[in-house]
């Protein structure tokens, strides 16, 4: 049989180097993906919530402000973990408003404009799932959320309690300690106690630094999100993924440097505690004074 000529070969090469060129230019929603999931393992962290006070106080479930500032970031983390699937092409899970029933009213509790930021990125999840939005629409998904995205942000930094709203009881505990020296005769003792007292301070110190940095953490999330609704519409060029790789390395610099206690994250452990009461004297019973006999 005889080769078919070559008019016949050259159209249907042509047709396989345009297929094979429109895969290699496929738009590359990478950038996005990374920055997302970096953006909600660190808003996801449990950050001290609370003031100081006597554990069973400050650590009950039902403490409104440690509910309120959780349920905020879940709705961020899950939004910001939805953008990781559109980025890689996948479909949303949210046949229903995932956070209507629980999330929407904790916030409440503690931010107005929170809640309503919540309940918003909710049904925007609702409303993609049923649309089997993929990464074509990760950008409209992107421009219909910042707003609401930036009202999450400053609301959970607003609920925050300030760096130091823990000074009284970290003076107090101080204090304690040093009281505890000054009752204790034997130096190896006193030198336990300052030893204890200074790790019971750093603990005080890493609850402080947790909430500055994830404040910070949380203006970087931020701005991350509003550059990718700035360049919504060009998401897929070299330019916008340098840009976006650029912020989720500052955003993971930060990040690395949040606080960790070697029992787990600070929102997992109580406040440091104070001391014992001071231990009975370990002086010879022939060095401890007697009464005088009358």
């Amino acid at each position: 049989m005889a080769p078919p000529p070559r008019a016949s070969i050259a159209p249907v090469a042509a047709i396989a180097l345009t297929l094979l060129s429109a895969a290699c230019s496929w738009p590359d929603y990478t950038p996005v993906r990374d920055w997302a999931g970096t953006a909600s393992t660190t808003v996801d962290y449990p950050v001290v919530a609370v003031v100081c006070a006597p554990a069973e106080v400050s650590w009950a479930p039902e403490d409104p402000r440690r509910l309120g500032l959780r349920a905020m970031q879940e709705a961020l983390t899950t939004y910001l973990r939805a953008l990781t699937i559109l980025a890689d092409d996948g479909a949303l899970p949210y046949r229903e408003n995932p956070f209507a029933y629980h999330l929407v009213p904790r916030a409440a509790t503690v931010s107005e404009a929170g809640s309503h930021a919540v309940a918003a990125l909710g049904a925007l999840l609702r409303e993609a799932t049923i649309r089997n939005a993929q990464a074509p629409q990760l950008a409209d998904m992107i421009k219909a959320a910042d707003s609401d995205v930036q009202t999450l942000v400053a609301a959970l930094a607003a609920v925050l309690p300030p760096d130091e709203a823990d000074a009284p009881h970290r003076t107090a505990t101080a204090e304690a300690y040093a009281a505890l020296v000054r009752a204790t005769h034997d130096p190896a003792a006193q030198q336990a106690v300052r030893d204890v007292a200074a790790l019971r301070d750093r603990e005080f110190a890493a609850r402080e630094a947790s909430r500055a940095l994830y404040a910070r953490a949380l203006l970087q999330v931020g701005e991350g999100h509003a550059l990718l609704n700035e360049r919504a519409s060009r998401l897929p060029q070299e330019e916008t993924a340098r840009q976006v790789r650029a912020t989720r390395d500052q955003l993971m610099r930060l990040a690395a440097f949040l606080p960790r206690t070697p029992g787990g994250l600070p929102d997992a452990a109580p406040c440091p505690p104070p001391p014992p009461a001071p231990p009975p004297s370990t002086e010879p019973a022939s060095r401890q004074r007697r009464p005088h006999a009358r």
